[in-house]
């Protein structure tokens, strides 16, 4: 995930479906936990490498995620 930039030099849109994924659980050290967190924290992530296209299965919280990230500044560099 931390190297998703990296493809755009194919010159087409990039697409993530990290949503609830087992890595986060593993990441978090936690099987059962409550991915949302972690899923708002790769979309972020994910979001200032220039990804076009984020799927996700809790769109509401990550959608206002990322609306606030973008008014803080987060993607000012995009």
């Amino acid at each position: 995930m931390s190297h998703c930039g990296k493809f755009h030099e194919l010159g087409c849109p990039l697409v993530v479906g990290h949503s609830r994924k087992g890595f986060i659980g593993h990441v978090l050290g936690d099987k059962e936990a409550d991915r949302t967190a972690g899923t708002i924290g790769v979309a972020l992530a994910v979001a200032t490498q220039g990804v076009q296209i984020i799927r996700v299965h809790d769109l509401a919280p990550v959608r206002q995620a990322l609306l606030l990230f973008e008014a803080a500044g987060g993607l000012a560099d995009l």
